[in-house]
């Protein structure tokens, strides 16, 4: 169930880069730079289309540290999922 997710969201990314829509006007740099060093890193991971299981491999953290880690971005940055995420760090 959670590779159909992540397909999913990764096939809705690439769809919304074709059609060369974004969030208006998210990208901002100090918004960015309220996230910490491991909050940084586990939202770049995310927006490579890793699922939380491998980004918690990938920074040697629990699963559960890495869905903690998404709800603290998704709060600091107002977004409300990994798409959005992407899509803000592009």
């Amino acid at each position: 169930v959670e590779e159909f997710y992540i397909l999913f969201a990764s096939l809705i990314i690439s769809v919304l880069l074709l059609l060369e829509l974004d969030i208006p006007s998210q990208k901002n740099e100090s918004l960015i730079a309220e996230l910490t060093p491991h909050e940084h890193e586990c939202a770049l991971l995310t927006a490579e289309g890793n699922s939380n299981k491998e980004i918690a491999i990938l920074m040697s953290i629990q699963e559960v540290t890495v869905k903690k880690y998404l709800s603290s971005i998704y709060k600091k940055l107002s977004l409300k999922n990994r798409v959005e995420l992407t899509l803000f760090l592009k």
